[in-house]
């Protein structure tokens, strides 16, 4: 059976595969660095798919807590979405670059563990944002912000 990691699992992207992937007959596996969403909560979907999806507490920041979560899950496949975002706002230079390290930590672990295929979310940040508009094909990758360096990266 397919086991997937979703990393991000309770954020806006995260929590809408969730059901997508139980649909398709995956073993989910999502982490997140918070406490666990309470049952009833938006963030714990409904019943049927928090009794489906497998739930981890993981700080991706720590390369112990992910090594222990990779070797634990072994998943075979990993859809990682986690990141920090503030709404509204800039994160930090420094924060985004550690995301960086722990994003390459977490690839390599899942490498290391047998992973098979991986999908990692992006952003508009890093496209050329003076071309006029965003075709994935077309418009040059031209990070103005250090978090749109880092996604790229």
């Amino acid at each position: 059976m397919n086991r997937v990691l979703v990393t991000g699992a309770t954020g806006f992207i995260g929590l809408g595969c969730l059901p997508r992937l139980l649909e398709r007959g995956y073993q989910v596996h999502a982490v997140s660095s918070r406490a666990l969403a309470p049952a009833g909560s938006p963030a714990s979907g409904g019943h049927e798919q928090r009794d489906a999806v497998e739930w981890h507490q993981a700080d991706l920041m720590d390369a112990g807590q992910t090594a222990q979560l990779l070797e634990s899950v072994r998943p075979t496949h990993l859809l990682h979405l986690a990141w920090s975002v503030v709404p509204g706002g800039a994160v930090p230079a420094g924060e985004n670059l550690r995301w960086v390290q722990a994003s390459l930590e977490l690839l390599r672990r899942f490498h290391e563990h047998g992973g098979s295929r991986v999908v990692m979310a992006g952003s508009s940040y890093e496209y050329d944002w003076r071309y006029g508009y965003c075709a994935e094909a077309v418009t040059p990758t031209v990070p103005a912000t250090y978090y749109g360096a880092c996604k790229l990266a």
